[in-house]
């Protein structure tokens, strides 16, 4: 079975984040992880993704805001699934 991985970049985005990732979490196919980049967040995104406590869900946060191509070439050093 071919296994996914679907990045999410976010950055203050709670509302946005909230029904992006209800929709990726309501998916059918079972054979992915989400990892979710977020880029220093201060407006309730980063506590909202603390509470999912998902296991198909990675937070991988940056303690400092970077610049959105610094913060999607984070993903290059996080393990992932082969497809993307």
């Amino acid at each position: 079975m071919k296994q996914f991985s679907i990045i999410l970049p976010v950055k203050n985005g709670l509302n946005y984040a909230k029904t992006c990732v209800q929709s990726i979490l309501s998916q059918s196919y079972p054979h992915y992880n989400l990892i979710i980049l977020d880029n220093n967040s201060d407006d309730g995104t980063s506590e909202w993704l603390q509470e999912l406590n998902n296991p198909k869900v990675s937070i991988i946060r940056s303690d400092v805001s970077l610049g959105i191509t610094a913060n999607w070439a984070r993903i290059k050093n996080i393990p992932k699934n082969e497809f993307m």
